[in-house]
C-alpha cells in the first residue's frame, strides 16, 4: 500500500507523519487540532509503508531531498493554514498536488461541500469559528457504537489491511468493496493515537559496531560518479551497485509476521506499488505479506502485572493471604497430591513480578497425567485479577475438545475457540483456546499464554510459530509450557537450571506406566507380502481382544494403513466383526467420524498413523507399534503412543507392544523415559502402595494373601532350579561372564532367521 509523507512544522519544530487520506491530516491539524502558526509540507510522491517508517525514523530519504534536508526539492509542496481556510481552495489544493497524494473518496466529497463552502475559519471552539466544525467521525458518518465495536475486536490483533477491510465490512463500518471509507476511518484512528500501523516487512539492523545507514539518492550518486568518471561508464557502474545493495537489503527484511528471513522470501513486480515487491512464503497460507503491506496493530492496554491492572491486582491479593488463597485454589478442583505440587509451584511463578521478557516455566507431566486440570487455578487466578489467558494446542482436534471442557469449568467466562474456518474470527475472549498458527495474528494480547505439546508438530522445530507464541504474550506477561516430552534443549536448561520446572511423574489413578514389550517380526513390507500376521503378533491381539480391551495399531505410513486393515479382519474374522476393524490417517476424510464410533466402542481395532498420538483417551485400551524401528518413530513419539495404554483407572495395566526386526536406539529410549518416570513416582511416594510394579510383565502374578499362592511359589522356584540344573556346565559358564548380559542398541532381538 502506498501513502503520502509529509512534515508538521510548528513552533516547537518539526515533525515527520505519513498518511493514508491527505483530507483527514489537512482537516485534523488546520481545523480540529492546529493552530494559526501550522503548516504541512507535503511529498507528492507516493512512499512505501516501510520507507515511510524509515523515514519518520531518520533512516531514509525521498528523492527531492538536498543535502539531507528534508523538504528542500521540487517534489514538496507546503500548504499553509490560510490557504487552506480559503473557500473553494481546499479540494484545488489536493488537486495541485497530484494524483499521487492519497486522499479517500468519501473525504474529498464532504471537503469539496463542507470546506470549500467556506465553514471552516478557525479551529473549533475558537473565536475566528462561524460555525463549529463536526467532528471527524461526523464528517465520515461513522457511527459511534460501530467505532467501539471496531476497537473491541481489534484489541490485541496484528491484521492485514485486507484483513481489516474485512472486519470493518463484517460489524457494517462500510457498505461494500467499493467503499474505501475503511482507509480514512484507519487515519483519523491513527491521529488519535488509538491504532498503530506497522510495515509488511522490517529490516534487520546488522549487528556491528557501524550503524546501518541508508544509501544516498540515486540523484546523487549519479551527480557525484559524473564529476569523478563521467558518462555511461558512471550510469553502468551505479546500476552495478544498486544491485547489489538490492540484494544486501533484501538479506535484511524480515517478515512482519512470522519473522522468516530471506531465505523464505521471493521478489515479483508488484501490482499494488509497480516495483519489484518481496514477498514472504513461509506464512503464504494465512495470507500474501507484501514489502508494501502494512499492518494495522492494536496492542492491549490492560497490563494486569504493569499496568492500570496490577493496581486491581495488588487491592486482589489483599483478600486473603497467599498461602491460604493457593489451598483455596487448588482445593476447588480436586487435584491428585503430584498435580496439586505442579500447580502450586506453577502459581508461585505466574505471580512473581518479571524480572525480564519472554519467561516460562515448564510442567513435564507423564501422558494422562490431567495436564489441563492442573491449569485450571492457574487460568482462575489470571481471570481474578482482571487478565486474558490463552491455550494454544498443536491441532483443531485439540482446540475442538478443549473449548467446551474449559466452558464448562469456567461457566459465565467468555471462551473463544480460533482455528481455521473458525466462527469466532476477530475475536479473544477472557479465555481463547487457538491452533498455534491463529498466534501469527496476535500482538501483546494474553497475561498468560499456555502451550500445549510443544514437542509436538506444527509446534516443535518452527520457529516460526515459536516467535508468534512470544508475541502473543504481553510485555510483562507469563508463559507456561506443557509436554509429556520435552525436546533435549528443554531437558539440558531444567538440568542446567535455567529453566523453572515441576514434574509430575505419576498419572491421576496413582498406577504406574505400563512398560512396553518388544516383539520381533520380519517388518510389516514381509507380513503384507505374505498375507498372514506372526504367531506371536497373532496371539498378543488375541489376548487383547479376549480381554475386552480397544487396540491401537500405529503404522509408520500412510500406505500401510489401508492393507493392514484387511489382514486384520481376515486374522480377527473368529473374533470380531469385520466392521469393529478400520483404519484412518490424516488423508482420510472421515477421520473425525471413525475417531467418534472409536471412542464409543463400535471400533475394536484402529490402524493409525501419528495422527492419533495424542489427545485421543480410551477407557481400556492396548497399544501395538508395528515397524517400530523406523525413522520416523523417535523417542518421543514412541512416549506418546505408549502413553494411549493404562489411562483409566478401571484398567490401569494396559499392554503396549513394540513391534520391530530390531532394537533401535529410540526404542530404547522411551521404555528408559518411561522406567525413570516410574521409579521417580515410587521414590516420591506418590504410587498405590499395592500397585507397584503393576506394569510389568508379571503384575498381579505373585498376591501373598490369594489362597495357594505359597505352594504355587514353591512349584515355580522348583521349576526354576530344575532348569538351570539341566544346563550343560558350558553355558552356565559362558552366562556369568562379565559383559555378557549387555547388548548393543542397534543389535537384532534375535539372530536372523535363514
Amino acid at each position: 500500500m502506498l501513502v503520502t509523507l509529509y512534515e508538521v512544522m510548528r513552533t516547537g519544530g518539526i515533525e515527520r507523519r505519513f498518511s493514508l487520506d491527505m483530507a483527514i491530516d489537512c482537516t485534523y491539524w488546520f481545523a480540529v487540532h492546529g493552530s494559526s502558526e501550522v503548516s504541512l509540507r507535503v511529498y507528492a510522491k507516493p512512499a512505501r509503508v516501510r520507507e515511510a517508517l524509515a523515514w519518520r525514523e531518520g533512516r531514509y530519504q525521498p528523492e527531492g531531498e538536498a543535502d539531507g534536508e528534508s523538504g528542500n526539492g521540487p517534489a514538496w509542496r507546503t500548504i499553509t493554514r490560510r490557504e487552506w481556510q480559503t473557500a473553494g481552495l481546499a479540494g484545488q489544493l489536493l488537486e495541485a498536488l497530484g494524483s499521487s497524494v492519497q486522499v479517500g473518496k468519501r473525504s474529498r466529497t464532504w471537503l469539496a461541500c463542507e470546506l470549500g463552502d467556506g465553514m471552516m475559519r478557525g479551529p473549533i471552539g475558537s473565536r475566528e469559528s462561524d460555525k463549529p466544525f463536526p467532528s471527524l467521525e461526523a464528517a465520515l458518518g461513522c457511527d459511534s457504537a460501530l467505532l467501539r465495536e471496531l476497537m473491541r475486536r481489534l484489541d490485541g490483533w496484528r491484521l492485514l489491511y485486507t484483513e481489516y477491510r474485512r472486519l470493518c465490512l463484517d460489524i457494517g463500518l462500510i457498505g461494500d468493496e467499493t467503499d474505501d471509507t475503511d482507509r480514512s476511518i484507519l487515519q483519523m484512528l491513527i491521529l488519535q493515537e488509538r491504532i498503530d500501523l506497522a510495515s509488511g516487512m522490517v529490516t534487520r539492523q546488522r549487528r556491528d559496531r557501524y550503524s546501518w545507514r541508508q544509501p544516498p539518492a540515486r540523484s546523487d550518486t549519479l551527480a557525484w560518479m559524473r564529476m569523478s568518471s563521467g558518462g555511461t561508464r558512471a550510469e553502468s557502474r551505479l546500476q552495478e551497485l544498486s544491485g547489489n545493495g538490492r540484494r544486501a537489503e533484501r538479506k535484511l527484511l524480515r517478515c512482519g509476521r512470522c519473522n522468516s528471513g530471506w531465505e523464505q522470501h521471493h521478489e515479483t513486480m508488484c501490482a499494488v506499488c509497480g516495483q519489484l515487491c518481496v514477498y514472504c512464503e513461509a506464512c503464504l497460507q494465512m495470507g500474501r505479506v507484501r514489502e508494501c503491506s502494512l499492518f494495522v496493530v492494536v496492542r492491549s492496554e490492560n497490563d494486569v502485572r504493569t499496568g492500570s491492572g496490577a493496581r486491581q491486582a495488588s487491592k486482589d491479593r489483599k483478600v486473603l493471604p497467599d498461602c491460604l488463597d493457593t489451598r483455596t485454589l487448588l482445593a476447588k478442583w480436586g487435584l491428585s497430591p503430584a498435580q496439586e505440587s505442579a500447580s502450586r509451584e506453577a502459581l508461585a511463578y505466574i505471580r512473581q513480578p518479571a524480572q525480564r521478557e519472554g519467561e516460562q516455566f515448564l510442567i513435564w507431566a507423564v501422558t494422562g497425567a490431567g495436564k489441563t486440570e492442573m491449569v485450571y487455578p492457574l487460568v482462575e487466578d489470571v481471570l481474578g485479577i482482571g487478565g486474558r489467558v490463552l491455550l494454544a494446542a498443536p491441532r483443531r482436534d485439540v482446540v475442538l475438545e478443549l473449548a467446551p471442557r474449559l466452558e464448562k469449568a469456567f461457566a459465565g467466562r467468555k471462551v473463544v475457540a480460533l482455528y481455521g474456518g473458525s466462527e469466532d474470527r476477530w475475536e479473544t475472549g477472557e479465555i481463547t483456546v487457538a491452533t498455534t498458527h491463529q498466534l501469527l495474528r496476535l500482538d501483546s494480547c494474553f497475561d498468560l499464554v499456555i502451550l500445549d505439546e510443544l514437542d509436538a508438530f506444527p509446534y516443535h522445530n518452527n520457529p516460526m510459530l515459536a516467535f508468534a507464541a512470544r508475541r502473543a504474550c504481553k510485555p510483562r506477561g507469563k508463559t507456561v509450557l506443557l509436554t509429556a516430552t520435552p525436546p533435549r534443549e528443554q531437558q539440558l536448561a531444567m538440568r542446567r537450571r535455567r529453566l523453572p520446572h515441576a514434574m509430575v511423574p505419576v498419572r491421576h489413578h496413582r498406577h504406574p506406566l505400563p512398560e512396553p514389550r518388544l516383539l520381533r517380526y520380519r517388518g510389516l513390507k514381509a507380513a503384507l507380502g505374505s498375507g498372514s500376521l506372526p504367531g506371536a503378533l497373532s496371539a498378543a491381539l488375541d489376548g487383547s481382544l479376549k480381554r475386552g480391551a480397544q487396540v491401537f495399531v500405529f503404522v509408520p505410513r500412510i500406505e500401510h494403513v489401508e492393507p493392514l486393515t484387511r489382514l486384520l479382519r481376515q486374522a480377527c474374522a473368529g473374533t470380531v466383526d469385520a466392521a469393529a476393524v478400520d483404519g484412518t490417517s490424516s488423508r482420510d476424510e472421515e477421520r473425525a467420524s471413525r475417531v467418534r464410533r472409536f471412542r464409543a466402542g463400535e471400533i475394536r481395532i484402529l490402524v493409525t498413523t501419528t495422527i492419533l498420538e495424542r489427545g485421543v483417551t480410551i477407557p481400556r485400551s492396548d497399544v501395538y507399534v508395528l515397524d517400530a524401528d523406523a525413522d520416523l518413530f523417535d523417542e518421543a513419539a514412541l512416549v506418546q503412543m505408549a502413553g494411549r495404554a493404562g489411562r483409566s483407572a478401571d484398567d490401569p495395566c494396559g499392554r503396549v507392544y513394540f513391534v520391530a526386526r530390531e532394537r533401535t536406539d529410540g526404542q530404547m529410549r522411551a521404555v528408559r523415559h518411561i522406567r525413570a518416570m516410574n521409579a521417580l513416582a515410587r521414590r516420591r511416594g506418590l504410587l498405590t502402595e499395592s500397585e507397584h510394579g503393576s506394569s510389568s510383565p508379571w503384575s498381579g502374578w505373585f498376591r501373598p494373601d490369594a489362597p495357594g499362592m505359597l505352594d504355587k511359589l514353591a512349584r515355580a522356584m522348583a521349576g526354576a532350579i530344575e532348569a538351570v540344573r539341566s544346563r550343560p556346565v558350558a553355558a552356565r559358564r559362558r552366562s556369568t561372564e562379565p559383559g555378557a548380559g549387555k547388548e548393543d542398541a542397534h543389535a537384532p532381538m534375535d539372530p536372523p532367521v535363514r
